[in-house]
């Protein structure tokens, strides 16, 4: 790892809410711990970012050493990342996807989040992981229980999500599809450490499947945010958000079929009001348990001596 440069990152991607400009350097190197420092000039949120990892294998990749190393975020999900270096050109950075790397082309980190740009097929994928818990960008206060006629759903806990950080702010107003489905899983998170007494780990939300779920799997989580309705058109607001939470239902359905240990979901569907104030409405459903059949005498006898079910 000697004469180890900077890898330079340019957002050449155009990643929205990022540096234009990031150094990534090896500032530390052991047998039990790795130092990835980002230096991100002109970065409101965090100039020097360090990242630590913990060193897997150095191993020889088509002539080239990589070093292999391994990144634990807040929520314990780990991923892998290789640092490729020849000795004299510029190193590259490997992001892990399955069982192989696939080249980084942007990576930042603003205080909580660290993201990862990287190309798959034709297109770019970004992977977060966490630094610190995202619950603490969001105030949120009880707004009691509510039951809509108009939404003909269920009655549901509200909320009201006040977003501390100018940051997330601006992905609210002028955020991607990417970046309100971050803000939507890191507000369910919020809610469900603080009112349901829950740690639910947030997954990738363009992956599919459950978006967040707790370690031992009994609950899962799917949440949504809703910035512009207009989306829906000609729907209205509480019509749309009826589609929406039942859609979301029976995703909970099929999360219960993808895992017999989870035993309750909870839909939490984020949106912005027309007097641009975020609220959050929550949906419980638990499994069904079907009940057990129950024989007559006579039944059960002839279930027993038909020859189709003998042996």
């Amino acid at each position: 790892m000697e004469n180890l440069g900077q890898i330079i990152f340019r957002n050449e991607l155009k990643v929205k809410h990022a540096p234009k400009l990031v150094e990534l350097s090896l500032t530390e190197f052991d047998e039990d711990s790795v130092t990835f420092r980002l230096n991100q000039g002109g970065y409101k949120v965090g100039r020097l970012m360090d990242v630590k990892a913990v060193p897997i294998d150095l191993e020889n990749c088509n002539g080239i050493p990589r070093l292999v190393t391994s990144i634990k975020d807040f929520f314990g999900i780990r991923k892998n990342f290789a640092l490729y270096h020849n000795g004299a050109n510029q190193p590259s950075l490997g992001i892990g996807d399955g069982r192989q790397f696939r080249a980084a082309k942007f990576a930042f980190a603003d205080g909580i989040r660290l993201v990862v740009a990287y190309h798959k097929f034709r297109d770019f994928n970004l992977w977060t992981g966490y630094l610190k818990s995202p619950s603490e960008l969001y105030s949120i206060e009880s707004e009691g229980g509510q039951t809509s006629e108009q939404l003909n759903l269920p009655t549901a806990l509200s909320f009201k999500v006040r977003i501390l950080r100018p940051l997330e702010r601006k992905m609210l107003f002028g955020g991607t599809a990417y970046e309100h489905g971050r803000l939507g899983a890191e507000i369910a998170h919020s809610i469900g450490t603080k009112f349901l007494d829950l740690n639910p780990i947030i997954g990738e939300p363009s992956s599919g499947g459950k978006d967040l779920w707790t370690e031992d799997h009994g609950f899962t989580f799917q949440a949504r945010f809703i910035a512009d309705f207009r989306q829906f058109h000609p729907l209205t607001m509480s019509e749309a958000i009826s589609r929406q939470v039942k859609l979301l239902f029976r995703k909970i359905g099929q999360d219960f079929a993808n895992s017999r240990r989870t035993h309750t979901g909870f839909v939490i569907f984020s949106y912005l009001d027309n007097e641009r104030s975020v609220h959050s409405l929550v949906f419980k459903r638990t499994r069904k348990v079907a009940k057990p059949r129950v024989y007559r005498i006579e039944e059960r006898a002839r279930w027993d001596l038909n020859p189709r079910h003998a042996g």
